[in-house]
């Protein structure tokens, strides 16, 4: 006859090796289980790396480069440049202008013409004037407006030289043939000034000094001049209703 103190022991052992094996069994179970990973921040990671990858990379300090920068912080170097393909396109141009200043650089010629074109079509008569202006000319437009106004007063509508993004080829004045709202702010309430603000970007140009806005671009509201920057950056400036100071800040480019 088996004793209870015998099979009290039995059951001692029993549990024991019962303990030992789930124990061994738990150990083997987690050496086999994979860290799990939070998929939120993985995506999270992965969107920004591929936003960063996506952010343009734009040259806004080689004079020759489409998206210089030229404001009265950020000057044209050397003082002296002069674009080297500089042509006279097929539009109508002022006969006060000088070659200089009834040319532009040959990347933004077709934009342009196609532009005025299409302007045409819709019964707009536009003359481009004031194209490229070397450093020199500049001077003398700016020493003239200080003569007349007063220097703070120029410095509102005029660049000092060096700082003209008219040196740069890709920027230009627009007017009608009859000169109605010449160089004044009514032109942005023409037929013409509110086409070609809906309208420019489409051909990859922006109103630079759009209203305002001179608190940033440093500039009175100018709705006739126009500067080339590509039909992608254009078309985002236009959309977000961005100056290109305020454009080239998104993208950490600058401080304002």
């Amino acid at each position: 006859m088996i004793s209870k103190d015998f099979l009290r022991k039995l059951l001692i052992v029993t549990g024991a090796l019962l303990i030992t094996s789930l124990l061994a069994y738990g150990l083997r179970s987690d050496k086999n289980k994979k860290p799990k990973t939070d998929s939120s921040v993985t995506e999270k990671s992965e969107v920004k790396k591929e936003s960063v990858s996506k952010r343009p990379q734009l040259d806004i300090k080689t004079a020759t480069s489409q998206y210089v920068l030229v404001n009265k912080t950020y000057g044209i170097q050397p003082e002296d440049y002069k674009p080297g393909d500089l042509v006279v396109p097929d539009v109508a141009t002022s006969s006060s202008d000088s070659k200089d200043e009834q040319s532009i650089r040959e990347i933004i010629r077709p934009s342009l013409e196609k532009m005025l074109k299409d302007a045409k079509a819709s019964n707009l008569d536009l003359v481009m004037n004031s194209g490229f202006r070397s450093f020199k000319s500049q001077g003398f437009y700016f020493n003239n407006y200080v003569k007349q106004s007063g220097l703070e007063a120029a410095k509102k509508f005029s660049a000092q030289p060096g700082h003209s993004e008219h040196q740069t080829g890709l920027a230009f004045d627009l007017s009608y043939a009859d000169r109605k709202c010449y160089l004044d702010i009514c032109f942005g309430q023409t037929d013409a000034g509110k086409w070609l603000a809906d309208h420019a970007h489409d051909y990859g140009f922006i109103l630079r000094y759009p209203y305002g806005k001179s608190d940033i671009t440093g500039y009175q509201y100018e709705p006739w001049h126009f500067r080339y920057v590509g039909k992608d950056v254009a078309n985002e400036i236009y959309e977000k209703k961005l100056t290109y100071e305020e454009y080239l800040k998104n993208l950490g480019l600058i401080t304002l």
